[in-house]
């Protein structure tokens, strides 16, 4: 599945697959990973925790290609969204560059 994100929407969510974590973060070095795309998100706006946000890991499909850190940000203007995806990608934390 590749990386998911959708604008429009009060909430927010954006999903980063494990497989994409383990070949920027190493196997399973899941607590980096989530360090990285917090610091992103806080780093968002124009201010420091602009929005609010929460994450979970989603293991609940029986295929691991579909399990994936996935956050959701309350109220993320759209300027601040596409900045949120391009700090995300530096971190290797997309699929795109």
């Amino acid at each position: 599945m590749p990386f998911e994100h959708t604008y429009g929407t009060k909430i927010q969510t954006i999903r980063i697959p494990f497989r994409v974590i383990d070949a920027a973060h190493g196997l399973e070095n899941y607590d980096d990973a989530i360090d990285d795309a917090v610091l992103c998100v806080r780093n968002a706006g124009d201010y420091v925790d602009q929005y609010r946000y929460s994450y979970k890991l989603d293991t609940s499909h029986p295929n691991l290609w579909y399990h994936a850190l996935v956050f959701e940000i309350t109220g993320i203007a759209e300027e601040h969204y596409n900045h949120l995806l391009e700090l995300l990608s530096k971190y290797g934390l997309t699929e795109f560059d």
